[in-house]
């Protein structure tokens, strides 16, 4: 039943095109973006960019961790 529930979570998370492009623009980097990187990307607040990280944060798309003030994100593409 776990895997049934991952593998929703992931599709929940690949459904939304936004979060499709946050996936492409973490992966092609050379290194971790941080979410002010990412909202620069995107016609949106850095609070709707966040929300829509933190749901690709849990299906385990993407690894976010805390440096100082800054939140770094980089791509976990093993779920896929």
């Amino acid at each position: 039943m776990a895997v049934n529930s991952d593998r929703d979570e992931i599709f929940r998370a690949i459904a939304d095109p936004t979060r499709r492009e946050i996936i492409h623009h973490v992966a092609r980097s050379q290194g971790p973006l941080t979410i002010n990187d990412l909202s620069g990307q995107f016609n949106m607040s850095r609070q709707a960019v966040t929300k829509h990280v933190n749901v690709l944060d849990e299906a385990g798309l993407i690894r976010s961790e805390w440096e100082g003030r800054q939140r770094l994100c980089s791509a976990d593409l093993a779920g896929l």
